[in-house]
């Protein structure tokens, strides 16, 4: 089975953390980062935990789980360190059908973690469906690197000309011409968006016109 990789925007939407240890709070960095309005529950928490809590960046139950603390959740992370834990909190989001991630339990899970590198609006995202956590780390770091130093100029300008050509080719009867065209842009090399903005759209046009009509995917 092959896991359908989805980015979640969980800004302002409910997360329940299931466990108190170093795991959920790396697990809690990434969900801040994302926004997230996060409760946790655990009978034992660290103290980096509790403090997040007074500085009123999460909500906390000190006590084992109930299934009743999904009430309202859109997606549950459970680190307990437990795999029996883990299976009662999975068992529990399977019956109220929210997504759970259980580390290091891949058969506990609905959605894993992606290892994940951020630059501007671009996110690269590697996993292996939970089996290599450690791993994929590595691997997207590596992908990273080999981005050129200007990718997020380079990706603005990509969308800027998309824009332009939708905007210049609307509607229907354009479609095969106007999903050629972008195609082909898409396949340029890095230079190609270092041009003055003139000269790209003066490409750009060319390859509208020359593209051959492709059935849009």
């Amino acid at each position: 089975m092959k896991p359908l990789a989805v980015a979640l925007l969980l800004r302002g939407r409910r997360v329940l953390v299931v466990g108190g240890g170093p795991v959920a709070l790396g697990k809690i960095a990434r969900l801040l980062a994302a926004e997230a309005s996060i409760h946790l529950v655990a009978p034992e928490i660290l103290p980096e935990i509790e403090q997040l809590a007074a500085e009123d960046r999460i909500t906390l139950c000190k006590r084992p789980f109930v299934a009743a603390d999904l009430d309202g959740a859109w997606f549950c992370l459970t680190a307990t360190g437990r795999d029996r834990s883990d299976a009662e909190v999975f068992a529990a989001c399977e019956e109220r059908r929210v997504l759970c991630n259980a580390a290091d339990v891949p058969e506990a899970c609905t959605a894993y973690l992606l290892a994940q590198e951020d630059v501007g609006m671009l996110t690269l995202a590697v996993g292996s469906q939970g089996h290599a956590p450690g791993l994929v780390g590595r691997l997207a770091r590596e992908a990273r690197a080999a981005w050129p130093d200007d990718v997020v100029a380079l990706a603005t300008r990509y969308g800027d000309l998309r824009r332009w050509i939708q905007a210049q080719h609307p509607g229907a009867a354009a479609l095969p011409h106007r999903t050629s065209a972008l195609r082909w842009l898409a396949r340029q090399p890095w230079p190609f968006f270092r041009q003055p903005e003139q000269e790209l759209r003066e490409a750009v046009a060319a390859a509208f016109k020359s593209e051959p009509p492709q059935r849009p995917r």
